[in-house]
């Protein structure tokens, strides 16, 4: 245990020789999930992703955010992939950094607190209804100035992700369609069930 600025001492018992890679156990030194202090974890032993929402200062708490882990991903499909497209092309290895990524996309009533906030016009729903729905009608521009508010408004870094830390969210750890596998279904994701994919079932009339 050392205090701030000091160095850490690299003698004394056990720190004669490296550790055998098998041994090594690392605590971090992270923020709580509400910032109001700070807290170990075990990198070795946690499973379940850090979940969090950063306070506003106008008040109320940001998107609901997912602390992803960095590491390399083959971005993009491999050719044997039914019904890719052309520009899915070629199969690349891509690294990336740690980094936190909305748990869902961009709700209505998220949307809806930075509109009323700056005294931008709300964005129309067509009649589907507000709330927790994703937002729509919403432009590049739009999208950008509420990562910007964001920003302001809760002293961290927000930004739109980059296309490959998108498809490293979404693929989760998998290398195949989709993070369920081969195929989807109606019950482990909301699509239009009167589609099908490769003939695999995800027609399910839903």
């Amino acid at each position: 245990q050392v205090g701030p600025g000091a160095e850490l001492p690299l003698t004394g018992s056990g720190l004669d020789r490296p550790p055998g890679p098998a041994h090594v156990r690392v605590l971090l030194l992270t923020p709580a999930r509400d910032r109001t202090g700070f807290g170990f974890r075990d990198p070795l032993t946690e499973t379940a992703p850090q979940i969090f929402r950063d306070l506003l200062k106008g008040g109320g708490q940001g998107p609901e955010m997912i602390a992803l882990p960095g590491g390399t991903f083959q971005m993009g499909s491999p050719d044997s992939e039914p019904e890719r497209s052309a520009n899915e092309s070629p199969r690349h290895p891509v690294r990336v950094r740690p980094f936190a990524i909305g748990k869902t996309e961009v709700t209505f009533a998220d949307y809806d607190a930075f509109a009323a906030a700056t005294g931008r016009k709300p964005p129309d729903d067509r009649g589907w209804g507000r709330g927790q729905r994703p937002v729509i009608n919403v432009s590049w521009n739009d999208a950008t100035a509420y990562a910007e508010w964001l920003s302001e408004q809760t002293g961290e870094h927000y930004r739109l992700p980059s296309e490959a830390e998108w498809e490293y969210a979404a693929r989760a750890g998998t290398a195949t369609p989709f993070w369920t596998g081969d195929c989807i279904h109606t019950d482990r994701a909301n699509y239009y069930g009167q589609a099908d994919y490769n003939d695999c079932g995800a027609k399910t009339g839903v």
